[in-house]
């Protein structure tokens, strides 16, 4: 969709802390993790959302086409975040922007996707705090495609918001989702005690 956000939704990373695939792990709802993230994402939202996964992950193709997204995979996989965001950017040169969300995230509920998406007209990049502390989603918008392109490593777009942090609007939410991945077994023990009853 030229000259539409689009949203990236980053699920490539190795998972080293969590002993296994975390996008995978079945929740009491029946549902893996990437499942919930991408029903947070969709839920109100209308943008295209295109999931960046490893290649070789079956079940997490077969999450991605359960939860009406676009599949892309990674080939080779990705070196880190940075990375992820650097291939996605390019698959939609011609976007109005790019949210980049985090596949780990199941507890950003939708309105926080759909907030930052409506600010997309400031042209700037939109960021959400919680008690002063940055987290995700982020959102960029196309003028910063050169710089967005040509990211590596593992420390994703934060190298871009330091550099152009004139140009970012900070959005405070009440919300402490934002700054909640799971990367260990003992995140998943406390998403699982705060929203799964």
């Amino acid at each position: 969709m030229a000259n539409a956000v689009e949203i990236i939704v980053c699920a490539s990373g190795k998972s080293s802390r969590f002993l296994s695939n975390k996008l995978l792990y079945e929740l009491p709802t029946g549902n893996n993790i990437l499942y919930m993230t991408l029903a947070q994402i969709k839920k109100e939202s209308c943008c295209r959302c295109t999931v960046i996964f490893p290649p070789e992950q079956p079940e997490m193709m077969k999450t991605v086409v359960k939860s009406n997204c676009v599949a892309q995979v990674l080939s080779p996989a990705s070196k880190g975040l940075a990375d992820t965001i650097a291939y996605s950017v390019q698959l939609y040169p011609d976007a109005v922007g790019w949210l980049i969300c985090l596949a780990d995230m199941p507890s950003i509920k939708p309105n926080i996707y759909k907030t930052i998406c409506a600010m997309a007209s400031l042209n700037k990049i939109i960021a959400p705090t919680f008690e002063g502390r940055r987290g995700h989603p982020v959102y960029f918008p196309n003028r910063f495609y050169s710089e967005l392109a040509v990211l590596t490593g593992d420390k994703g777009a934060a190298s871009i918001i330091s550099q152009f942090h004139k140009e970012v609007v900070l959005l405070p939410v009440k919300e402490a989702a934002i700054t909640e991945d799971i990367d260990t077994l003992l995140d998943l023990d406390k998403y699982l005690s705060k929203n799964i009853k």
